[in-house]
Formats: C-alpha cells, sequence, structure tokens
C-alpha cells in the first residue's frame, strides 16, 4: 500500500543534455505535484559553460512565477534535486548519461519516474501515476510509452480520451529494432498491458532501476536503446502498461543546442553497437565465405561466447522468462532483423499476461530481489 501514503517517496530520473527547457521542467515537475515535498530528483546535467544550471532557473522561476520572494521554496526544492554534471563534450548519448543517473537511486527511494527534460505535469500527476500503478495490481508492473505533446494535457479529442500506445518496432539503420510511431487508444478505464517500455516516461517501483540499470557499456547508443531495455525487464518479470489518461506532456516543438557527439576518436561506437547485437542475438558471425571452413567454425564459436557472456552479465537478461517467449509476446522476430523480412513488427492486439517460472507478482505477494549477475 506504499502507492496511498502521502510519505511514500518518487524519484524522478532526469538527463539534461544543453537544455533550456530543463530548468522549466523542475518548476513544472514541484509545483503540478500534489505533494512536491516528497519528490526527489537524481539529474544528470550535460552543459557548456554559458548554459543555465537547471536549478537555478528553476529558482529564478519560483521567484518570478511562483511568489518565492525570499527564495525559501527555491531553498527547500533545489534541495530536493541532486544534480551530477557531465561537460557537454564529454557527453555519449542518452544511455551513457541514463547509465549515470541509475545509480544516483538512493536506496530509500519508492517509486522511480524516467522522463526527460522538456516535460510539462497535469495537476496532481504525483497522485495519478500513483493510482495508475495500483491498478495494475502487479508489483512488477511498469507505466510507460510516448507521452503526447504537452499542449494536449488534460483535453479529450475527437470526443475521446485518447492516449499513445507502444505496441510495434520498426528496423533501425543499424539494423537494430526501435519503437515505431504510437497508435492511439481511447478511453481506457484502466492500465493496458503492452510490449514495449519507453525511455521518454517510465513508472515503477524502485526496484525497477535497481534490478534494470542502464548499461553503461551502450555509449553513443540511440536506435536499439529501449527494445534492449525493454527485452531485459521484460525477462526479468517486468510488464509494461500503457497508462489510461495523458498526465505527462512533451515538448516537441523546442529549441535545440546541438547534439551530443557521435564519434570521439576511438573504438566505441563500435563496440557499443556489437554489444547491442550481442545482447538481442542478432550480432553477425563473421563472413565464413572470406575465410577457410575451420576459421569459420572457430569464429562462430567466438561469437556465441560473446553472447552467452554478455547476456548472461550484470546488464543482460534475467532468469524469469526468456528472449523466445518474449518474441511470441511482442510478436518480434529479431532473426530476421536484418533482412528486414517485415519493416515493422509487432501486433496491437489485446495481450493476456505471461506467467513467470515464479508465481506472477501482485502488491500482496512480492517476489524477493534475490541476486543478479
Amino acid at each position: 500500500d506504499a502507492w496511498r501514503k502521502n510519505e511514500t517517496r518518487v524519484q524522478v530520473l532526469i538527463a539534461s543534455f544543453r537544455d533550456d527547457l530543463c530548468g522549466r521542467t523542475l518548476f513544472n515537475l514541484f509545483t503540478k505535484a500534489s505533494l512536491p515535498d516528497r519528490i526527489r530528483v537524481s539529474l544528470v546535467q550535460q552543459n557548456e559553460k554559458s548554459d543555465e544550471d537547471c536549478v537555478s532557473k528553476l529558482c529564478r522561476l519560483l521567484k518570478a512565477e511562483g511568489g518565492d520572494g525570499a527564495g525559501s521554496l527555491c531553498a527547500r526544492l533545489g534541495g530536493q534535486v541532486r544534480t551530477y554534471s557531465v561537460p557537454a563534450r564529454a557527453a555519449r548519448g542518452p544511455v551513457f548519461a541514463r547509465a549515470i543517473q541509475s545509480r544516483m537511486v538512493p536506496d530509500d527511494a519508492d517509486f522511480c519516474m524516467q522522463i526527460d527534460s522538456h516535460m510539462d505535469f497535469a495537476p496532481s500527476w504525483d497522485r495519478h501515476l500513483l493510482r495508475f500503478w495500483a491498478e495494475t495490481n502487479n508489483e512488477y508492473g511498469v507505466l510507460t510509452t510516448y507521452v503526447a505533446d504537452k499542449r494536449e494535457l488534460g483535453k479529450c479529442l475527437n470526443g475521446h480520451f485518447e492516449v499513445p500506445h507502444l505496441c510495434q518496432v520498426e528496423w533501425g539503420a543499424g539494423g537494430v529494432p526501435r519503437n515505431s510511431q504510437a497508435k492511439a487508444a481511447r478511453n481506457l478505464e484502466a492500465p493496458v498491458l503492452t510490449s514495449l517500455w519507453a525511455a521518454g516516461l517510465s513508472f515503477a517501483r524502485c526496484h525497477f532501476e535497481k534490478r534494470v540499470p542502464n548499461d553503461p557499456s551502450l555509449p553513443y547508443i540511440f536506435d536499439g536503446e529501449e527494445f534492449s531495455r525493454g527485452l531485459r525487464a521484460w525477462t526479468w518479470g517486468y510488464d509494461f502498461y500503457t497508462p489510461p489518461r495523458t498526465v505527462v506532456g512533451h515538448a516537441y516543438n523546442r529549441p535545440r543546442k546541438g547534439q551530443w557527439s557521435m564519434v570521439d576518436g576511438s573504438d566505441g561506437p563500435a563496440l557499443a553497437s556489437r554489444r547491442l547485437k550481442l545482447l538481442l542475438g542478432i550480432a553477425p558471425p563473421a563472413q565464413p565465405h572470406r575465410q577457410p571452413a575451420a576459421a569459420a567454425d572457430v569464429g562462430a564459436r567466438v561469437v556465441d561466447a560473446e553472447r552467452r557472456s554478455v547476456q548472461g552479465s550484470r546488464y543482460g537478461l534475467g532468469p524469469r522468462r526468456t528472449a523466445a517467449q518474449y518474441r511470441a509476446f511482442s510478436r518480434v522476430d529479431l532473426a530476421h532483423s536484418s533482412a528486414r523480412v517485415a519493416r515493422v513488427q509487432g501486433s496491437c492486439l489485446a495481450r493476456d499476461f505471461m506467467p513467470w517460472k515464479e508465481p506472477p507478482p501482485t502488491l500482496s505477494t512480492v517476489p524477493a530481489l534475490g541476486g543478479s549477475k
């Protein structure tokens, strides 16, 4: 019943890259929460020296728009933000930054919400998300989707309450799956089970962040980030749900200050791409037609050993469900990714819960976390 309690801690995880809306996001986060004192933020800030600090802008907005002339709100709410600063020139992509924020989750945090740094919220967003999570009746439930534009917060569209619903993937340029554009689900009465995880909104118990942390060995990765973490989480027993209402919004049309560098003069990008494909089980073996059969056999065995090592690592697959089961559940066939048999894969039809090897988790029966590699 932690979701009912006012003292329940909600830890918000944000990675920001030179984002002028980061401070506004913090302002919206706190001022639109029903209980702002229970909100804590782990912020990875990747700025140039000329960029305004996120917490400084939060305080400036609290003074200008929040009536904080004496600065007491700034001191209190600003103190609820823990910032890890990285020079913008050292940024290595979203997974790199989010791996840092995964390490910033304190042991006493109850619920964790990962979002982007340019967001807005409906009033009492914290109460809504906690209630939606409880409606899954699943301790390992994760509320996740591509959130709607912030201008749609609280609106009834086309005579319906529509929410984005993820259910299909497409193949990125590197031969790895990425989430396809969200479909629309209408007039949901409760969260709906789906197969895909999204980085822009992820709300769950914080053991999700502890057990399935972002992989620090995937710098430079964009395509494949979400599908790979979703696969890992699902094999650990986590289930993904589309929230029934939009209470978090995204600023899609915003000014940007460049992008993190895709190269740093090292083998980092190639190694990260290879690791990602090994995790997904789609890394191509050495080209057998260019070498003797004996050498090709050795190469294939080396690739297979690499795959087992990555999939069995701390940032690999879980023991509660298999990758083959996820393929059946998601209707995404990784074996045909490079051939692109289907440009878009997945199904938006209703899904049934797939049990663990252990009893399914509910709010009243929570399996022990146990150890992880």
